[in-house]
């Protein structure tokens, strides 16, 4: 790195849970499995990502999507304060109503504002969790999509799910039913609050797998009941970094991915340390009432930068392509 400074911000500070409000106090370099197993103590979970060894303060600033997103929306719109070392070196603490507009912009709008060092978001009561995967042969990628699709339609906000295309290599930690094979899969997680919401999270397992168990017979089902910290070893992720690429997009039907057929053009081995996956969190998420973030203004400049890029790739006049569509028609 030249004429730049790279700062790790990795502190020897505590997670701590305060039970009354419920808020989650968060240092700058603790992971989610530090915070779910602490909270989980008290009956509280956090909406954190699929990895237990992701940074929570990186993932909350960025938007985050989690297995209880239609319950309780973006994990971002559950931060209720952000401190921060600015470039002039003095320590603010953001909030809706101290430094709103500085608070806005961590809150989703992608970085460049200052040095994070702690984070306080609100927890919520959560009991236990049905979650798991249930994985069939990709040659049922169709029929499985186009079902998962219909039910997203009327789902209900205690289930959020995820409809992955995997390609993945015979590796520690990868069950042997589903590796070295191109699957199709559906994780994600029914939460139950209280302990008496158990039967009808079950109930609504029930009204989602038959329909696709129905289309073939699974390779792997791991459904069941779970303490909140297991949640976090349901997406398969890999206990260790690792290099990846990765893009994003935000569908309102998955007719153009299903029209394409992309699992049919798969190798039909995976290469080595690599996996291919596709996945989107079911239907649309609810926006709880929070301060406004930055969230969607970044994912609509971001948008505008690759819509650009891919016309001056597209046209020999290098850019002079036909005018990006309005905001209101996208």
């Amino acid at each position: 790195m030249d004429d730049g400074l790279l700062v790790r911000t990795a502190f020897d500070a505590p997670v701590r849970i305060d039970v009354e409000r419920p808020i989650a106090t968060i240092p700058t370099g603790a992971r989610w499995d530090d915070v779910v197993t602490l909270a989980q103590e008290h009956g509280l979970a956090a909406a954190h990502g699929s990895s237990g060894t992701v940074g929570a303060v990186g993932y909350l600033v960025r938007g985050g999507m989690s297995f209880y997103g239609r319950q309780v929306g973006l994990a971002v719109n559950l931060v209720r304060s952000i401190s921060v070392v600015l470039a002039d070196g003095k320590l603010v603490r953001a909030t809706a109503n101290e430094h709103a507009d500085l608070f806005w912009a961590l809150r989703g709008g992608d970085g460049g504002f200052g040095v994070v060092t702690q984070i306080e978001v609100s927890l919520f009561p959560m009991a236990q969790v049905i979650t798991g995967g249930i994985f069939w042969s990709a040659e049922y990628a169709e029929p499985i999509l186009n079902r998962w699709q219909q039910w997203c339609r009327t789902a209900p906000e205690r289930a959020s799910t995820s409809m992955r295309l995997l390609n993945l290599p015979p590796l520690p930690g990868i069950p042997d039913q589903i590796a070295g094979r191109p699957v199709i899969g559906l994780d994600g997680a029914v939460s139950v609050p209280q302990e008496s919401d158990l039967a009808s999270g079950l109930r609504i397992l029930d009204q989602t797998l038959p329909p696709l168990r129905a289309v073939a017979e699974p390779l792997l089902d791991t459904w069941a009941p779970k303490r909140l910290a297991e949640l976090l070893l349901t997406h398969l992720d890999p206990p260790q970094p690792l290099i990846y690429q990765n893009d994003h997009f935000l569908l309102a039907d998955l007719s153009v991915a299903t029209g394409s057929r992309p699992w049919s053009r798969w190798p039909a081995r995976p290469r080595a340390r690599i996996c291919s996956s596709s996945s989107c969190v079911s239907w649309a998420v609810p926006s709880p009432q929070a301060a406004p973030t930055a969230v969607w203004w970044t994912i609509w400049t971001r948008r505008m930068r690759t819509w650009r890029w891919a016309s001056r790739r597209r046209s020999p006049h290098r850019g002079r392509g036909p005018a990006p569509p309005d905001a209101a028609g996208t």
